[in-house]
């Protein structure tokens, strides 16, 4: 039976061992990019080659901009529907919301595989979304692999991740400072976007 000094002393010295664990591959990583060649090449020498090297490619650039954009354009798109979709199941009363909750939380269940194939075989240029509104208006208006397709698979994908977020925290709200506000004349859309 441990006494509490030893928990304690436990929990540091497990964390201290998670913290090597977890941090010796890094710095490992971290050092090498300071030598000019192999960690384990005894003629390596510190300097800042491998940094002036990627730093001068273009090709980083280009790489670091659509990273950029992707990232950005991802939360453009999950953070809206994530919020919006936790406000109408926590804080309302939609028809429905008992079994909508398990359908917004299905993409964090699925594998990134099944969901690329899923969206590749449904909008994809010969998917059968795709086919049915090339029959419809004669073009297949989206492309599902340039940077603004990937952009919007990826929000959409990540949807769960940001509705988890935002519906805990609706769900600890108060419900008397929303009444409070409906109270004082505030519109539903006013009590959703200021109070909620």
């Amino acid at each position: 039976m441990l006494v509490r000094g030893d928990a304690t002393l436990f929990r540091h010295v497990t964390f201290a061992v998670l913290a090597v664990v977890v941090l010796a591959p890094v710095g490992l990583i971290a050092y090498q990019s300071f030598l000019s060649g192999p960690f384990f090449d005894v003629t390596s020498r510190f300097g800042l080659d491998a940094y002036s090297f990627v730093f001068a490619d273009p090709d980083f650039w280009k790489a670091l901009r659509n990273t950029t954009v992707f990232a950005f354009g991802m939360v453009a798109v999950a953070v809206p529907l994530g919020a919006m979709l936790a406000f109408l199941l926590t804080r309302t009363d939609l028809a429905g919301r008992r079994w909508l909750e398990p359908v917004v939380l299905m993409p964090m269940f699925l594998s990134a595989i099944v969901l690329g194939f899923g969206y590749t075989v449904s909008i994809g240029p010969s998917g059968f979304v795709s086919l049915a509104v090339k029959k419809l208006i004669g073009f297949v208006p989206w492309d599902i692999y340039g940077l603004p397709g990937l952009i919007v698979i990826a929000g959409l994908s990540h949807v769960p991740h940001v509705y988890l977020y935002a519906s805990s925290a609706m769900k600890n709200l108060p419900a008397d400072l929303e009444e409070a506000a409906r109270t004082v004349g505030a519109t539903v859309w006013q009590v959703a976007w200021h109070v909620t």
